[in-house]
């Protein structure tokens, strides 16, 4: 998982608060895509979210029939 906030890499999916900047990280991701969801037919598994912006957010995925992560 990823903090939105600092952008802290690499933290535990069971992570509550960030270590580094202490953002309470539920509160973070409560309006985005679940973890480990498909999209377009399964051809996209999404891991975590990368960053969000004005306009949407960047997730970090999984494209299933290469085993390849794309943003």
């Amino acid at each position: 998982m990823r903090c939105l906030s600092c952008h802290v890499d690499n933290l535990p999916a069971t992570e509550v608060n960030c270590p580094a900047c202490g953002a309470y990280l539920p509160e973070l991701v409560k309006d985005l895509l679940p973890f480990q969801s498909f999209l377009d037919h399964d051809r996209y598994q999404i891991e975590y979210p990368l960053g969000r912006g004005s306009f949407g957010v960047t997730y970090r995925s999984l494209l299933t029939e290469l085993s390849l992560p794309v943003a």
